[in-house]
C-alpha cells in the first residue's frame, strides 16, 4: 500500500467495499475486489502525539490516506494474487486464483506463508507499507469482497520540528536525515507471528527484534516531513523508549537521540512523533557510550572453562588470581619461573560480550602465554602504601589508592616493547563481534609498583629524576591492520608538571574507529638494556561509542 497526502494529516485507509461484486465468472483464473477509499471501518488516524500526551480527536481524518499500490498482492487461503488491477474508483481487482476463492483474506507482503506476519526490524521510506510488513486480514463475502482490518501498528515520524521554529516558520539549516531507529527496551516489535483469525491476536513473535530501523536517506523538507514504520502492537507501559536521528550535517555523521513514555500501541492505530526541537550542539558522534566496569553485577558474559586452571568463571572476580606473582591463573602450573602455557589447554582471557564488546587474551610471547610475557590482568589488589606493596613483583597488581575507578575491581596491564626486543607482542584490546568502533576513554592510574620505582629506584632501574618521563601509548588499528593512530598519557612527566597519582580519564577517541588497540609502556629511565621502570598501569571504566 502506498501513501497520499492531500492534506497535512490525518486518516489511514485500506479497506474494500460491499457495493460491489467480484469478477467471479468462469475463466482461467479468478478475481475478487478490494476497495480503498474514506469513511470505511478500516481507517486509522493520529489519535495521539506521542511525546506531549495530546489527543487529536478534533483534528480532520480525511487528509493522509493510504491506498493500494501496484506492487500490492493479497492472499485468499494459502493461495496469492499475482496481478492487481487499479481502477479509477480507488477500488482493486486482485486476480490469478487457481479457484473460486473464498474465506481469510490476507494483506502480507513480507511473508510466503499467508497468516503469518514479518514485520522487518530494517526498514525503508523508499518501500510501500506492505513491503515493511504491514499486515491487515478480512473475511471474503458472498459477492467476493472484503474490507480489510490491519493487525499491525504505526508510528509515524514528523521531523517538521527540525526545519522550522516555535512558530512553525522555516529556518536555515539543512539537515540530511539518514535513518531514524526506534528501541522499545527490550520488547520485541518487529520478527515473525503467526495470525490467529479466531481471536484476532498475533501468537508469540519468533525472530523478535526490539528496535526498528527505518532508512529515510533524504534531505528534509517542508515538502514531505512524514516517515511511516510498521510494528508489532506492543504494550511499551514502564518502558524507555529511545527514538534515534541519525544526519549527516556538513558531511559528518550525527545522531540526537529522544526518549519517549512507554505506552500501548495496538493493532491498527497509528502514532505521531515530533522530535524535540535541538542545536546543533545537541547532536553527538554516537547513540550511547557502553562502560567495561569489571564489575560483577555488570558481567554479561557467558560463563566459561580455563581447563589448565580448572576453573569456571562466572564473574569478573574469578578472573582474579589468589596470588599476585605465581599464581596458576595467570601463570599457569607451571608457576612464574616453569614453562608457559603452550594454549592447547587454553588461555587466560575475557570477553566483556553483550556490552562493550571488548575483548584480551594474553599475546604469545617467549613461545607461550602468561603474565610474565605481558597481558592484562583483572585485579582487586589496592594500596596506599606504595613502599611495602612496591617491592617487585609481590605487590605487580596492586593499584595505588583503594580501590578501581568506580569500584573495587580494575585491570592491570603489564607488557612492553623497545629497541631491546624484550618480547614478541604487546597486549591488545580488540572488538570481539569484529565491528570497529571507537574507545571513548579509560581511567588509568599508577601502580604501587611503579611509584616505588619511579620514586626509589631498585636494583634494576634509578629513581626517575626531574628530567625523566614514563608514558603509556595506545596505537590503534583498522580491519586492514593499518595504524589508525597513536595517543600518549604521561604518568610522570616533571618538566610539564603531569603525574598521575590517582584515577585519571584518558581520551582516546583520537584513534578514532578501531578493531583493536595495543598498548605500550616506555619512557626515559634505562639501564643499557632498554626501558628499566615496570611496564604497568592499571586502567578502568573503558568507555565505547555505539552507533547503532
Amino acid at each position: 500500500m502506498k501513501k497520499i497526502f492531500p492534506a497535512l494529516l490525518i486518516a489511514f485507509l485500506a479497506a474494500c467495499s460491499n457495493e460491489n461484486e467480484a469478477l467471479l465468472v468462469p475463466s482461467e483464473t479468478y478475481s475478487v475486489i478490494g476497495y480503498s477509499q474514506k469513511n470505511v471501518n478500516a481507517r486509522t488516524y493520529f489519535y495521539e502525539d506521542w511525546l506531549h500526551n495530546n489527543n487529536y480527536d478534533d483534528w480532520p481524518k480525511d487528509g493522509l490516506v493510504f491506498l493500494w499500490n501496484d506492487d500490492d498482492a493479497i492472499w485468499v487461503g494459502s493461495e496469492k494474487s499475482t496481478t492487481i488491477n487499479i481502477e479509477e474508483d480507488e477500488s482493486a481487482i486482485f486476480g490469478g486464483f487457481s479457484t473460486v476463492p473464498s474465506g481469510m483474506v490476507y494483506y502480507n507482503m513480507t511473508s510466503k506463508t499467508a497468516n503469518e506476519a514479518c514485520v522487518l526490524a530494517n526498514q525503508n521510506i523508499e518501500n510501500n507499507l506492505g513491503e515493511n510488513g504491514d499486515f491487515g486480514y478480512a473475511t471474503l463475502d458472498d459477492n467476493g469482497c472484503f474490507t480489510l482490518s490491519h493487525a499491525t501498528s504505526y508510528v509515524w515520524f514528523d521531523v517538521v520540528n527540525l526545519i522550522t521554529n516555535e512558530n512553525d516558520e522555516p529556518i536555515e539549516k539543512h539537515l540530511y536525515l539518514e535513518s531514524i531507529t526506534l528501541n522499545a527496551d527490550g520488547v520485541n516489535i518487529a520478527g515473525k507471528a503467526k495470525w490467529d483469525d479466531e481471536d484476532e491476536v498475533f501468537s508469540t513473535i519468533t525472530d523478535g527484534q526490539s528496535k526498528i530501523t527505518l532508512t529515510v536517506k533524504r534531505d528534509i523538507t517542508l515538502d514531505e516531513t512524514l516517515f511511516p514504520m510498521v510494528i508489532f502492537p506492543a504494550d511499551l507501559t514502564g518502558k524507555k523508549v529511545k527514538v534515534i536521528y541519525k544526519f549527516k550535517l556538513n558531511g559528518e555523521t550525527k545522531y540526537f537521540k529522544q526518549e519517549l513514555p512507554g505506552k500501548v500501541l495496538t493493532a491498527g492505530t497509528t502514532q505521531l512523533v515530533f522530535p524535540e526541537i535541538f542545536q546543533e550542539s545537541d547532536l553527538t558522534d554516537y547513540v550511547e557510550l557502553r562502560v567495561l566496569t569489571f564489575e560483577d553485577e555488570d558481567a554479561k558474559f557467558t560463563p566459561y572453562y580455563i581447563e589448565y586452571a580448572d576453573k569456571t568463571i562466572n564473574t569478573w572476580s574469578d578472573l582474579i588470581d589468589e596470588e599476585q606473582h605465581g599464581g596458576i591463573l595467570l601463570y599457569g602450573p607451571n608457576g612464574a619461573w616453569g614453562n608457559p602455557i603452550d594454549g592447547e589447554e587454553g588461555i587466560y582471557n575475557w570477553y566483556d560480550q553483550g556490552n562493550t564488546e571488548l575483548m584480551h587474551q594474553f599475546p604469545y610471547t617467549w613461545s607461550g602465554y602468561n603474565y610474565y610475557g605481558g597481558g592484562h590482568a583483572i585485579s582487586n589488589y589496592a594500596s596506599e602504601d606504595y613502599e611495602t606493596y612496591g617491592d617487585a613483583f609481590g605487590g605487580q597488581l596492586t593499584v595505588y589508592g583503594t580501590g578501581g575507578h568506580s569500584g573495587k575491581n580494575f585491570c592491570m596491564h603489564f607488557g612492553y616493547i623497545d629497541y631491546v626486543g624484550y618480547v614478541d607482542a604487546l597486549p591488545t584490546l580488540c572488538m570481539g563481534d569484529g565491528i570497529p568502533r571507537v574507545i571513548n576513554h579509560m581511567y588509568v592510574n599508577v601502580t604501587t609498583y611503579v611509584l616505588n620505582c619511579l620514586l626509589n629506584g631498585n636494583n634494576l632501574t634509578n629513581p626517575a629524576g626531574d628530567n625523566n618521563t614514563f608514558y603509556i601509548t595506545a596505537t590503534g588499528y583498522d580491519e586492514n591492520d593499518e595504524e589508525t593512530g597513536t595517543v600518549t598519557k604521561y604518568i610522570w612527566n616533571p618538566a610539564n608538571e603531569e603525574f598521575v597519582l590517582e584515577w585519571t580519564k584518558w581520551d582516546l577517541t583520537p584513534l578514532g574507529k578501531v578493531l583493536y588497540v595495543k598498548f605500550n609502556v616506555g619512557g626515559t629511565n634505562d639501564n643499557g638494556y632498554g626501558f628499566s621502570q615496570p611496564a604497568y598501569f592499571a586502567y578502568d571504566d573503558v568507555a565505547v561509542q555505539f552507533t547503532e
